[in-house]
């Protein structure tokens, strides 16, 4: 049946003013109804915007407490960075030296096996193996000496 229709039949059944208060509740239910689409809709939007909004502030919070932690970042870093460059300028010390006293016993060992060879290579006479094991230690031990010297 057609909403037409059912207006007719309804006009011929009742009396014109029974009639007209049902036109009226009718439109008046119509409206309410639209009216009740129109605030479902409108509160749908309100609450939209206002999770947005609270989104927004959210995001808001959590960029400024990932700001405050990047900034903690880079202190750190550079912090890290100071005491890296501290440690590696004592460490370039340490090995320079490390370096000059390696240089220094190489040397003095070298010095030893030439003054020993020298010493080989001219023999005394009445020298015997005793003799020249000893002056090996006494050559050695000077080294040594020379070496804690430095040292």
């Amino acid at each position: 049946m057609d909403f037409k229709d059912f207006i007719n039949q309804i006009k011929e059944l009742a009396d014109p003013a029974v009639f007209a208060i049902i036109a009226k509740l009718a439109i008046a239910f119509y409206f309410l109804k639209l009216l009740y689409k129109g605030l479902k809709a409108s509160l749908k939007f309100i609450f939209a915007i206002k999770e947005k909004s609270d989104n927004y502030e959210e995001m808001q919070n959590n960029y400024k407490e990932w700001k405050k932690i990047n900034l903690e970042n880079k202190e750190e870093m550079k912090e890290i960075k100071e005491s890296s460059n501290k440690a590696n300028l004592a460490n370039q010390e340490r090995d320079l030296k490390t370096h000059e006293t390696l240089e220094f016993v190489i040397t003095e060992i070298k010095n030893v096996k030439t003054d020993l060879n020298a010493y080989k290579s001219v023999k005394h006479s009445g020298d015997t193996e005793i003799t020249d094991l000893k002056l090996t230690v006494k050559l050695a031990h000077a080294v040594l000496e020379k070496i804690d010297k430095k040292l």
